[in-house]
């Protein structure tokens, strides 16, 4: 749909922005000392840093028009955030006819195991086929969740209690996550 081109556009700004940011770093650490040179590039840093915030708000709004239930999805859940909002919200919206394993799979958070025959063991791992920027703002989610989030916390120390290392634990998360928000949120 229309919205949804509209949505990966304004996501792909950022990201651009995002990378320009990085060299911009990069290239002002890597300088010999050249005031004149700093300052242009603190002034464009400091331009990337607004624009930045004001495209992340209208990506917000534009989610809000939407996904109307997106304020009040937030503030039902601690551990959801905006950004959450603005870069799962929509995947779960427009793929409504997707099961939470299929999604789950686009988003690169499904474990992928190595075998072959008897001889090739290798240790199970998520197959991180989608967005990583997704997935960093997914974990983080889950970070917060483990902590202030009942219903997460819960089964976080349960994965513990099972001897889960806190990695794999945090990765159930949020599966549990994209579960949660597609059986409540989001289904037909």
């Amino acid at each position: 749909s229309q919205r949804d081109a509209e949505i990966k556009a304004y996501r792909s700004y950022l990201r651009l922005l995002g990378k320009i940011k990085t060299q911009l770093n990069n290239f002002n650490e890597s300088l010999i000392y050249n005031p004149a040179l700093k300052d242009k590039i603190v002034f464009l840093l400091a331009q990337i840093n607004s624009d930045k915030q004001a495209i992340e708000a209208l990506l917000f709004d534009l989610v809000c028009d939407i996904i109307p239930q997106t304020k009040q999805i937030i503030t039902d859940n601690k551990g959801f955030g905006t950004s959450l909002a603005v870069y799962l919200f929509p995947i779960l919206h427009f793929n409504k006819d997707k099961t939470h394993k299929q999604i789950v799979s686009y988003l690169g958070l499904a474990p992928r195991l190595a075998q072959s025959g008897k001889s090739v063991h290798k240790m199970p791992c998520i197959n991180r086929m989608g967005s990583s920027e997704l997935r960093s703002i997914l974990f983080m989610s889950a970070l917060v969740c483990v902590r202030f989030n009942p219903y997460f916390k819960d089964y976080y120390e349960k994965m513990i209690n099972r001897n889960k290392p806190k990695k794999v634990a945090l990765v159930a998360v949020c599966n549990k996550i994209v579960k949660y928000l597609k059986s409540q949120y989001f289904n037909d």
